[in-house]
């Protein structure tokens, strides 16, 4: 048995506010090379870190071959537990033709509560990836997720994969009544069998005008028609604003949509750890608040912020 340890080049990781069950999501193909497949493993950890930057961190990736298996072992730790989730990403390679299978395996542990000393690793989830029959990625739009809202738009992201090489886009809004149709248009660069891109896209739509969307990814090489790759349907009747979690009835914090001050109201007379994290997890502001405060966040540019109340409550405000 020979065991390799690596460390990880990619880390990307958001945080939300409700609390999930500990598992691997998913394990996902995202690109394939002459020699190598490459995965994303996105798993949800309980708990987090809100006084740092990262709100969990990897400490690194354990590979052991086992005959024709090989086993990899993602492995994160954490200051505390919060009541919250991190959904982490971390991204894996795996040597081309030389597996049957690949066993994933996430573990995390927390520091114990007061001391300096770390917990045992505990299994977050496991999964088995049949890697005999991967020759190449499946041309789709992976996913279309809401990531912000204006005072006059939704703003989706929209995640897709293409076969071969893939040069410029163009976006073209075709509205037909009640539904706005979306066609995300890729060109072809080369002609490469071999090679998957993972792409993103960033579409707006007008609020409260439509009651559905459309979006569909075309694909085309050189000057010929474009052939659809995949088509999602959004329901936009129901998106008025970001989803929260309920505060205690004592905590007050308004408006959700700010432009400049943003109020907080305790409810009572005690003090509070107020924190405002940007979508990336970095610490922008801190401060204490006893019984109720004005913040000033003009200085901010538009866009989603999470707010952290007492190291325990987390909030999404739209800053306009």
């Amino acid at each position: 048995m020979k065991k390799i340890i690596i460390i990880p080049l990619l880390l990307f990781t958001i945080t939300v506010h409700a609390q999930m069950t500990e598992q691997i999501d998913c394990v996902k193909l995202i690109n394939v090379t002459g020699d190598s497949l490459e995965f994303e493993v996105h798993s949800t950890i309980n708990g987090g870190v809100f006084g740092s930057n990262d709100f969990a961190i990897i400490e690194k990736v354990e590979y052991v071959e086992e005959y024709d298996t090989i086993k990899m072992t993602i492995l994160y730790s954490q200051e505390e537990l919060m009541d919250c989730y991190c959904p982490m990403v971390t991204s894996i390679k795996i040597k081309k033709g030389a597996y049957i299978n690949a066993v994933v395996e996430v573990k995390a542990r927390r520091k114990i509560g007061g001391t300096s000393e770390y917990s045992y690793h505990r299994r977050v989830g496991i999964k088995t990836i049949d890697l005999s029959n991967i020759v190449k990625i499946n041309s789709q739009i992976d996913s279309v997720n809401l990531v912000d809202i204006t005072s006059d738009s939704l703003i989706f992201a929209v995640y897709s994969t293409l076969n071969n090489g893939v040069s410029g886009c163009v976006v073209e809004y075709v509205p037909e009544n009640e539904t706005i149709k979306v066609n995300i248009l890729y060109g072809l660069w080369y002609n490469d069998p071999d090679c998957s891109c993972s792409l993103r896209e960033t579409i707006k739509i007008k609020k409260d005008i439509y009651k559905k969307a459309v979006v569909e990814v075309k694909h085309r090489h050189n000057m010929n028609d474009y052939n659809s790759v995949d088509i999602k349907e959004i329901d936009l009747a129901n998106i008025t604003n970001i989803d929260n979690p309920t505060l205690p009835n004592k905590i007050s914090i308004f408006p959700n949509s700010v432009q400049n001050v943003l109020y907080i109201n305790l409810g009572e007379n005690k003090t509070m750890n107020f924190e405002l994290y940007n979508i990336q997890g970095i610490l922008l502001l801190s401060k204490s608040i006893i019984t109720e405060a004005n913040v000033d966040i003009s200085f901010l540019s538009s866009g989603l912020y999470f707010i952290v109340v007492d190291k325990k409550y987390v909030y999404k405000i739209i800053k306009h």
